[in-house]
């Protein structure tokens, strides 16, 4: 079932190889936050790689369902 696409916009600070609320190892990044959708709590989970400066992989939104994203840096 495919429930639709969406924008996100995300602030992310390395340290050493944690993000906040994820981690970083190597060319893996995977992170993750709470949300409230459609008046209920959810949690949204984001794992993927790095390649040339675009990172890729899948989001997963527990109640919800899973995708795939595209995330690119912005300057």
């Amino acid at each position: 079932m495919r429930s639709g696409t969406g924008r996100s916009t995300f602030s992310l600070e390395q340290k050493g190889d944690s993000i906040v609320s994820g981690t970083v190892k190597d060319s893996v990044v995977a992170f993750g936050y709470r949300v409230e959708l459609q008046g209920v709590p959810a949690e949204v989970t984001y794992v993927g790689a790095i390649e040339a400066g675009v990172m890729r992989g899948t989001v997963s939104i527990v109640g919800f369902g899973d995708g795939t994203f595209v995330g690119t840096k912005q300057l």
